[in-house]
């Protein structure tokens, strides 16, 4: 436990309205994820709404593997921003298909809840926010 505190102190918290869960896709070459917080989900039209809402990563796993370098803390080319752009159309496809999400959901769309206390608690007493 006392390595974890000593990592999260180095890296900082999550935040949990953007990183209570997560979804990735893969296309053979580029990985996608994307953290989303269930009281901020959204399914994003565009990749300016997909990085504004949403914390997200994206790797090319042909030169980096074990997914050390996200993309997107630099200028992407043009072949991974058409990857990105790809990515972003067939994740949010994709998470819009169950029955459970298309209920409450539409492109574009936010539900509106926010964590609730008692896992904030919880969260709390492992150390993971103050």
């Amino acid at each position: 436990m006392e390595e974890f505190k000593v990592l999260v102190n180095e890296i900082g918290v999550p935040n949990l309205e953007k990183r209570e869960m997560f979804r990735g896709i893969f296309d053979g070459r580029y990985k996608l994820v994307r953290y989303f917080g269930m009281g901020n989900y959204n399914l994003p039209t565009s990749v300016q709404q997909l990085l504004a809402d949403n914390d997200v990563a994206l790797y090319d796993l042909q030169s980096d593997p074990i997914e050390e370098t996200n993309l997107l803390d630099r200028p992407l080319d043009a072949e991974a921003a058409a990857a990105l752009e790809r990515l972003r159309e067939r994740l949010t496809v994709s998470m819009n298909q169950p029955r459970a999400y298309r209920r409450r959901l539409t492109v574009g769309g936010r539900a509106q809840r926010k964590t609730d206390e008692s896992t904030i608690e919880a969260l709390r007493a492992l150390g993971y926010v103050e």
